[in-house]
């Protein structure tokens, strides 16, 4: 049993890391390595150094150590056989999802009370800045800043619609309707499709249990669910005029993209001429497409990169070329774990994300269930595996639901 400690390092650090704007460290040998980093680092350590039990390994922590053990090799075999990969870079983007799993014990040590509050001002303050966004204000905070899709503290519009999904299902699963309404309002403001279709299919998928499949149907619920839908897009429109979600949906219609498999490619793309391809071919001509450019971007992006790992041998279909190949922006987490880590470390993945689903069923955690949705989901299209705040998020709460269930035994 765990002895709950009135230690305000681990709320700090949480503050610090859902509060904190996207700035790399100038001059870190360019990775990109930012003060969160260090900060998961020190909690760790912290949790580490003052408990005095033995440190916690959960079947899906396990899963994820074996598979960062496999990106490491996918490293350094793609590192020997020369394919053009960053050692540093390679490993660094291996030992990141250790580094975010670190975050799991920082969140069982979080105290409910101190999560709620925080997530109540986390919730108040992203409003606050997408609100100023939108008026031309503080388009300084992030490094993608994207026309008519808010921000906020985040580094684009998609990552911070994952990250909204946690306080919207937990402040339902609370019963805080006034803050879940904030949550989709900032969430509709990022106008990412991807996230928000996830979040509406798990909003349908829990009208159908409570009207299909629950004995005693709660009504308040449904009716809470509707309305904070109803009024969230209804201010959204007051807000900014219209609801960019849905132009960019309906703008999917006909797209089109770069069929690399009927072009000329070298027989062994290394990193370098995969981003020159990409430029050459994809960015180059982005303002020119009459579809959808997003989908373009992406779509032809995944066409050049399965193409790529075509192009090398048949080993690489099973160890991947190394997890820094393709650099920052693949836009599909599973096809880049796929591509780069190979069918071991693809299958290991899955694993792990099943471990998670098996852990939250047990748990009854039905707020998480709905961000791990979400998070999988968005993992089809988005890199966001990859990204820091939003799989904080997962490994946070994933922490404050195991605490609580220590604390009860």
């Amino acid at each position: 049993m765990i002895v709950e400690k009135k230690n305000y390092l681990y709320l700090f650090s949480f503050l610090f890391l859902i509060l904190s704007w996207k700035y790399p460290i100038k001059g870190f040998y360019g990775t990109g390595v930012r003060f969160d980093d260090f900060i998961i680092l020190f909690g760790f350590l912290y949790f580490i150094l003052t408990q005095r039990f033995k440190l916690l390994l959960p079947d899906f922590v396990t899963v994820m150590v074996v598979f960062t053990i496999t990106s490491l090799l996918s490293s350094i075999i793609s590192f020997s056989y020369g394919t053009g990969v960053s050692p540093f870079k390679s490993i660094l983007f291996s030992l990141r999802h250790v580094e975010y799993l670190m975050v799991f014990y920082i969140g069982i040590n979080l105290r409910s009370a101190h999560v709620i509050s925080a997530l109540k001002f986390f919730v108040i303050y992203q409003f606050v800045i997408v609100i100023l966004q939108s008026y031309g204000y503080l388009s300084f905070g992030t490094l993608f800043n994207v026309e008519q899709r808010q921000v906020g503290s985040t580094g684009g519009p998609w990552e911070l619609a994952v990250i909204m999904a946690m306080p919207l299902f937990y402040f339902l699963s609370k019963r805080m309707f006034f803050y879940s309404g904030l949550s989709a309002f900032v969430l509709l403001s990022t106008g990412s499709r991807v996230t928000i279709v996830a979040v509406l299919l798990v909003f349908l998928l829990v009208l159908v249990k409570y009207i299909f499949l629950a004995k005693n149907m709660n009504k308040k619920i449904i009716t809470a669910l509707l309305f904070i839908v109803f009024i969230s897009i209804s201010v959204a429109f007051v807000v900014f005029g219209d609801v960019y979600f849905i132009e960019r949906l309906v703008s999917l219609r006909g797209f089109e993209y770069v069929h690399f498999d009927e072009m000329y490619l070298a027989n062994e793309i290394s990193p370098s001429q995969f981003k020159n391809y990409d430029i050459e071919y994809i960015k180059s001509v982005l303002s020119t497409v009459s579809s959808d450019a997003s989908a373009y971007s992406r779509f032809s992006r995944w066409s050049l990169a399965i193409e790529t790992l075509k192009s090398y041998s048949v080993i690489f279909f099973l160890t991947g070329l190394g997890p820094s190949f393709f650099g920052n922006a693949l836009d599909g987490s599973f096809l880049r774990i796929l591509l780069t880590t190979g069918l071991l470390g693809f299958s290991l993945y899955i694993i792990f994300l099943y471990k998670i689903y098996q852990f939250i069923l047990i748990s009854r955690s039905w707020y998480l269930m709905g961000y791990l949705f979400v998070y999988v989901f968005s993992c089809l299209f988005i890199d966001i595996s990859f990204s820091l705040k939003a799989t904080l998020f997962l490994w946070l709460f994933l922490g404050v639901v195991y605490g609580e269930r220590l604390k009860n035994v």
